[in-house]
């Protein structure tokens, strides 16, 4: 069941109301037809939610004038608020006003594009055979998400901060094997309906060296959250800072939001904000980019055709649905990168892990056949790049093999 912000204006008292879990709806009451000021008449809100399987609350408003706490939650489907006015010996009753007031229920749909076409199940994430519960993406290339809104309450001159939503991101990442997590708060910069693109192209958080070696996991939760939640209990919006007023808390830890109330960063930081306020999440798995080297020619790579030297070729963290493997050509020649034209091809499954593997040319002399330039190339097909990518590349040199024809009797 959905419940967040709502408002409520009556036409024999001002009534505003915003719905938070848990609901938070006030009344400022200011009986317009006098029977509040006789002593022999009670006024009392009846509170009636459009879901028939839902309890009726009824609250008394003791004074003319003042604030009270709603019963029970607008929830999806919205609430009749009913002002009554009745005399305390039963012989008369009136109802003074009526407003209905809908469920506000901001919500977000993620669009979240990934170079790598495996995704998982939009509704099942326990179905493995679909891609499980996680996207995925390489360090190098990062992700998008394009962020559709719908629901958020704009500013108002009655109350603002009783009825705005204020949309947050918790972006949480770790490493690969799991380590201590880190996390920021930070405001998305969303103020009204519409369609965001939150951009992480090129710019995954998780800690590596050189950065497109980064492997781990990207969390990214988003909030919804109204303004009045910077009320911070009677200690003011902190933003900017910490509260020294606010006993046992600190400043925020650094790369949080300084533009976001201490409050709503330590609830969110200690998870205890409700399921209500999440609007969506994702999971994203990011591997590294994929690299190899090829080793044992030495550095002037000139050979004869019968000391061509046992070369190792290393193939490291190869992306997941891949095929990789060796090419070895002559200058010159037309050649297509591909499995069928290559050697020590490597697949690695669509549903692993990245491997790292070795692999020995033990007979150069198979491969290059006649002298000349030579090259030995590393390519990597993969569903992240849509033409194999160029690992890594060696030249060498073979001497010409010259045939010599005489007769060896004939030598003087």
């Amino acid at each position: 069941m959905k419940t967040n912000f709502a408002k409520l204006s009556l036409l024999a008292c001002t009534f505003l109301a915003a719905i938070y879990q848990p609901v938070q709806a006030q009344a400022n009451m200011n009986n317009g037809n006098g029977n509040g000021n006789n002593k022999n008449y009670q006024n009392f809100i009846r509170e009636v939610p459009v879901d028939e399987t839902l309890p009726i609350a009824y609250w008394e408003t003791k004074q003319q004038r003042g604030t009270d706490d709603a019963q029970n939650p607008v929830y999806e489907g919205g609430t009749v608020f009913e002002l009554h006015c009745i005399e305390k010996n039963g012989n008369g009753s009136w109802m003074l006003d009526h407003k209905f007031i809908d469920a506000v229920v901001p919500s977000i749909e993620y669009s979240v594009y990934s170079p790598d076409p495996y995704n998982p199940h939009p509704y099942d994430p326990s179905d493995l055979s679909r891609g499980g519960s996680e996207m995925r993406t390489r360090a190098d290339l990062g992700y998008s998400i394009v962020i559709d809104v719908e629901g958020l309450v704009p500013y108002t001159d009655d109350d603002a901060t009783l009825v705005t939503s204020n949309v947050i991101k918790h972006h949480e990442y770790d490493k690969n094997p799991p380590g201590k997590k880190r996390e920021e708060v930070s405001a998305i910069g969303i103020s009204q309906d519409g369609s965001y693109e939150d951009d992480f192209t090129g710019a995954v958080n998780i800690a590596a060296s050189p950065q497109d070696q980064a492997d781990g996991w990207e969390y990214i939760t988003v909030y919804s959250i109204p303004l009045k939640y910077n009320g911070n209990n009677g200690h003011g919006n902190n933003t900017g800072g910490w509260d020294p007023s606010n006993p046992g808390n600190k400043p925020p830890p650094e790369g949080n939001d300084p533009t976001i109330d201490d409050e709503i960063i330590k609830n969110v930081l200690l998870n205890k904000l409700g399921e209500e306020e999440i609007l969506n999440t994702v999971t994203m798995r990011v591997f590294p980019m994929p690299t190899a080297a090829i080793s044992g020619l030495e550095a002037t790579s000139s050979y004869s055709s019968v000391e061509l030297p046992q070369v190792t070729v290393d193939y490291n963290k190869l992306y997941p649905g891949s095929d990789t493997y060796t090419i070895i050509r002559k200058d010159g020649q037309p050649f297509n990168p591909s499995v069928e034209n290559g050697i020590l091809v490597k697949t690695v499954q669509t549903d692993s892990e990245p491997i790292s593997t070795s692999n020995i040319i033990q007979d150069l002399g198979a491969y290059a056949t006649s002298g000349g330039h030579w090259h030995i190339e590393v390519y990597h097909s993969s569903p992240v790049k849509s033409e194999p990518e160029l690992l890594a590349s060696e030249r060498f040199y073979i001497y010409p093999r010259i045939k010599v024809n005489a007769d060896i009797n004939g030598i003087q």
